[in-house]
């Protein structure tokens, strides 16, 4: 093997070289404060809004933005025969008077259904009827007058409760759920029904299978084109702290599509309410944080043992508590244009996020100044030897005349 040639730095830029890359390495060896790093905090700041308290219990049910208003299904007052949950519609706070109310809607949808926004609409699939579990698909949305409708879509292959759903383009997925509540029958299947033109088709594919043990009530959402899944409930009704994503198209350069298992959430949840945020992050918050549930459907009135809500990173494949708890694990959180709201029985709050920078030492700002030095310095040093090679009249040089 031949030795490769030695690389000459220029005397003109080795000193500011040298005492970079010195100082770079001084920073590298230098002895930890601690054996284990600092848990880093995202700051979230909570406003108390005058909104209208939530109409109903909202233990099995959704709440979801449609631009003009916000969607709530929730457990009416005198609870329905089959089990549905009733839905109301409101004026988002910005909009909403200082009268406003919820205005019940003639719709109903089935319990623990799994739903997602859809172009300013909102599909419902699957759920409980009757104690059992349904194969029903929904799309809600506004006619001319502002009321609530209902139309149906193609129903799902299986019927299904606890599952979770999310649209990543044009096409809309389901995925888990409890086929049977007695006895408990756990699925891990994902259905795909793709949209064309704002037309649905007219059937169901089956999508790749997921390579762990069935799950539900799981929080759910689609971000960075991928379906993301957190925790979750499995046969055994332990709690689960995984985290999977779905990636139906590689993303970014990448080769990978299908699923792949990312890092565990910081405890077990389930039932929790999961928002995309940014481009490439997620916040969970509210559920479940026992080990194990004592039977289906799931109680989420316990209490939480770490109120704060957490944010996920999904290039990082990292999770961060926020510095603020919110306390219940009946909390559901929804996505306005530009706002993260907190609804629970207690009332509606408004979450922002300052941005958070890492407090840098000296040594960090010295090197990073340092370094944009020493590109400068090579980037003028070139410059002048092409300067000086064109100027000069080499044998290769084009002539001047």
């Amino acid at each position: 093997m031949k030795n490769l040639p030695a690389i000459k730095i220029p005397g003109s830029i080795r000193f500011p070289v040298w005492v970079v890359l010195g100082m770079m390495l001084a920073s590298g060896i230098s002895p930890a404060k601690t054996a284990e790093p600092a848990e880093v905090s995202q700051k979230i700041e909570l406003k108390s809004l005058k909104f209208p308290p939530l109409p109903g219990s909202i233990e099995g049910g959704f709440a979801g933005n449609m631009g003009k208003v916000l969607l709530v299904a929730a457990n009416p007052p005198a609870p329905a025969a089959d089990g549905a949950l009733s839905t109301w519609t409101c004026p988002p706070p910005s909009d909403a008077p200082s009268s406003a109310s919820w205005s019940a809607a003639k719709v109903t949808v089935p319990a623990w259904a799994a739903s997602t926004a859809w172009e300013g609409r909102w599909i419902v699939a699957g759920g409980m009827r009757g104690g059992k579990p349904v194969s029903e698909v929904s799309l809600l949305s506004l006619d001319a007058a502002g009321n609530l409708t209902s139309t149906s879509l193609p129903s799902l292959p299986q019927a299904v409760a606890g599952a979770g759903a999310a649209m990543i383009g044009t096409t809309l997925h389901v995925f888990g759920g409890v086929s049977s509540w007695e006895p408990a029958v756990f699925e891990k299947k994902l259905w795909k029904l793709e949209f064309t033109d704002g037309v649905p088709a007219t059937s169901w594919s089956e999508g790749e299978g997921f390579p762990n043990f069935p799950r539900a009530f799981f929080a759910t959402t689609s971000q960075y084109g991928m379906l993301c899944v957190f925790g979750g409930i499995g046969p055994d009704l332990k709690v689960s702290n995984e985290a999977w994503v779905y990636r139906p198209t590689p993303i970014e350069a990448t080769s990978y599509i299908g699923w792949k298992q990312v890092g565990d959430l910081p405890h077990p949840s389930a039932c929790a309410s999961a928002v995309a945020l940014g481009q490439a992050s997620v916040m969970l918050v509210g559920g479940i944080q026992d080990g194990s549930i004592p039977s289906l459907p799931p109680p989420t009135t316990t209490a939480r043992k770490d109120p704060r809500p957490w944010l996920y990173h999904t290039v990082t494949d990292a999770w961060c508590a926020f510095d603020q708890g919110i306390s219940g694990a009946n909390v559901l959180a929804l996505k306005t244009d530009s706002k993260v709201l907190i609804l629970d029985r207690d009332g509606t709050r408004e979450a922002s996020f300052p941005r958070m920078m890492r407090n840098l030492a000296l040594i960090d700002y010295i090197v990073v100044i340092g370094y944009f030095v020493v590109l400068a310095a090579i980037g003028f040093y070139f410059a002048k030897q092409e300067q000086f090679s064109w100027g000069s009249g080499c044998s290769f040089c084009p002539s001047s005349k």
